[in-house]
């Protein structure tokens, strides 16, 4: 808080706003925006069956704002889905890689990622059943993280918001003796706000 005009009639007090802070909480909105939108999205691969080997398999990708066809796989390329274990350095990173395996001589497809092993393994015995039973016309396995995401991203948006909100608010307060009020100006990215008390009506001040 800064002091100006310090005279026997009139004193004025002066906070600004604090610019890290407000910093901080414009680079948290953007982290809630990236983390709803880039790892919150749903990944969806349907695989169709029209005939003997005739068909083929599409993965859209949803996120907040389109829908998106990725990759179409023919059916008689497809041979199976396997789940492969991810590490990080060395270490077991506790999530899986939902592959596809393709027959185009550049290995396996990435399709999506799991926390758990068991649900990947669950949507890849899904795929391997459908894939050998050929009265099958279609399977689909749908990985949606959006559920996760979307709140995830919001909440560290919202904290961003109130930093940001709380940080700009700047407040001069007058005190003058010849109109014998206080006169206190509050601005900040909500909007401006003035209050004027007369002395009367204060009893006293505490920090």
């Amino acid at each position: 808080m800064k002091v100006f005009e310090p005279s026997p009639n009139r004193l004025s007090l002066w906070t600004r706003p604090n610019w890290l802070i407000m910093a901080m909480g414009a680079v948290l909105i953007l982290l809630g925006i990236v983390a709803a939108v880039v790892p919150g999205k749903a990944t969806t691969l349907t695989i169709t069956r029209t005939g003997d080997h005739v068909g083929g398999g599409e993965i859209h990708v949803t996120t907040a704002f389109r829908d998106i066809r990725m990759v179409r796989i023919p059916l008689r390329m497809l041979e199976g889905a396997m789940v492969t274990p991810q590490s990080f350095n060395g270490h077991d990173a506790h999530f899986y890689h939902l592959d596809l395996d393709v027959r185009d001589g550049m290995g396996a497809f990435y399709f999506a990622w799991y926390a758990s092993r068991d649900r990947a393994m669950t949507e890849a015995q899904r795929i391997n059943a459908f894939l050998a039973d050929p009265k099958a016309h279609e399977v689909v396995v749908v990985n949606d993280k959006r559920p996760f995401y979307f709140p995830l991203g919001a909440f560290i948006a919202a904290i961003g918001v109130t930093l940001l909100c709380w940080a700009s608010l700047g407040v001069r307060a007058i005190f003058d003796r010849d109109r014998l009020r206080v006169t206190v100006h509050q601005r900040g990215i909500l909007g401006t706000n003035l209050v004027d008390v007369p002395f009367t009506d204060i009893e006293g001040f505490h920090v």
